[in-house]
Parts: structure tokens; sequence; C-alpha cells
């Protein structure tokens, strides 16, 4: 079963799959991440950035594509798979009128999965 798309949770899994790390867990009303290289800061409650923004949405593109990951786009739909001869194969296809709103919804399902299954 899917789960319902939260804008707050996807933020936070994006920063988290780009290497960025909470700065305020004690803190309720703030989530503030930092890369521990570039000390570049996001605050991931109140931003867009991984929904609107293509510069930030193609950084984690890239890096799933970094975890041996196939994301293809095509036209309104967008495919993350990974290509291996194995028994176990994972895909995650989204169709949506708005080719943004497909990739953005398919980097979600994927990153729910890949949060879950990491570590197995």
């Amino acid at each position: 079963m899917e789960k319902e798309f939260d804008r707050r949770e996807y933020n936070r899994m994006c920063v988290e799959l780009l290497g960025y790390v909470n700065k305020t867990l004690d803190d309720k009303d703030f989530n503030i991440h930092e890369h521990p290289i570039t000390k570049h800061m996001i605050e991931t409650n109140f931003t867009n950035v991984f929904t609107e923004d293509w510069n930030w949405i193609i950084k984690v593109i890239e890096k799933i594509e970094w975890l041996d990951w196939f994301v293809l786009i095509d036209g309104i739909t967008c495919k993350i798979y990974k290509d291996e001869i194995k028994t176990f194969q994972e895909e995650f296809i989204v169709d949506s009128p708005i080719k943004k709103d497909a990739v953005v919804l398919a980097i979600w399902e994927f990153l729910n999965w890949y949060n879950e299954n990491k570590n197995k």
C-alpha cells in the first residue's frame, strides 16, 4: 500500500539521501539539516525545493542513480528501477498529467521503499 504524500517527510528523506544531517533534532518547529562537507543548510519543514526546483530534484535523481538504480523520465511517466537479472526486482512507476509531479511521486515511492529496506 502506498503512503500518502507528505511534503515534510519527503523533504526530510531527500536531504538525508543527499547526506545532510539534522541539526535541530529537539526542535519541534524547525528541521534544519546541514551537509557535513559543504556546510550548506536547508530547512525541510518549509521548503518546496524538492517538489518545485528541477535543480534539487535532479540532485536526488543523481544520488538514486549513484546507488545503481535507473531513473527514466518519459513524457508524463517516471520509472525508477534496477536492471538486474535476479529473482528480486523492485520498480516504481508513476504517471501524472504534470511531468514534475510524476518524478516527485516516483522519488517518494522509492524513498519510502529504500528507507524501509536499506539495512536488510
